[in-house]
């Protein structure tokens, strides 16, 4: 694994997705000597599945029989939870 800073990520960002992308290689990125993040090459199989997770997660929305109408759904939301629209007695 190779060590890169976060200065040298930024400088070198395309050739590094480059090395990983075809030569296999991984990077770990410090901040102040510090670990922070890796970048590594994608397992295609964890992607697919990942990727079908996404799409399911998208349905939950799709039996909602209160929300056909999204534009009033929200107003009528914002209505309930806004105090501009109380009225003030004098």
């Amino acid at each position: 694994m190779l060590q890169v800073t976060i200065k040298e990520t930024r400088e070198q960002l395309a050739s590094i997705i480059e090395q990983v992308s075809v030569g296999n290689k991984q990077f770990l990125i410090t901040k102040f000597n510090k670990p922070k993040a890796m970048i590594i090459p994608i397992d295609e199989t964890m992607f697919k599945n990942n990727t079908k997770k996404l799409e399911d997660s998208f349905g939950v929305w799709k039996g909602r029989s209160d929300i056909k109408n999204s534009a009033k759904w929200v107003a009528k939301l914002r209505a309930r939870t806004s105090t501009r629209h109380a009225k003030i007695s004098s």
